[in-house]
């Protein structure tokens, strides 16, 4: 079996209109110390003022667009929306993303729908509502096995 936290899946390889994105990775305290957390640690020290700063702290202009912390089929999740500046061979575009992690044992499991569009235009958020059912659909059929 694959090494969990080096399990990512990207549709469409990460390039399109639309493409998602799930990776596993290990819930660590910190880089400097990475001491595995259980869930409920995780849950509660992922806030919206924890991902503010993580985005902040690496300068690529995301900006958080919205966040809420609920349960999916029993386990605790995070959902929230992003946009970012992009800019490839000159050309300038909006990246915009939805996420749902859900906290799972020492793991987080991130579903992530992104798109792009033109800098400017609001169409990638718009693009993102278009998909959401479907989008959360496929990330409420989360069934973890061991």
């Amino acid at each position: 079996m694959a090494n969990p936290e080096m399990m990512v899946f990207r549709s469409n390889y990460g390039y399109g209109d639309l493409w998602m994105t799930v990776s596993v990775l290990l819930s660590i305290k910190s880089f400097v110390d990475p001491i595995p957390m259980g869930e409920e640690e995780a849950y509660r020290r992922f806030t919206e003022d924890f991902l503010r700063a993580d985005y902040k702290k690496f300068g690529l202009g995301i900006e958080l667009t919205s966040f809420t912390k609920t349960k999916l089929n029993g386990r605790p999740i995070a959902v929230f929306t992003r946009r970012q500046p992009y800019e490839q061979s000159g050309m300038k575009s909006i990246r915009a993303g939805q996420a749902i992690r859900v906290f799972t044992g020492n793991y987080k499991i991130n579903f992530q729908i992104n798109t792009l569009d033109p800098d400017g235009e609001l169409n990638a958020e718009d693009r993102i509502k278009e998909f959401e059912p479907l989008f959360k659909l496929i990330g409420s059929s989360l069934r973890i096995g061991k």
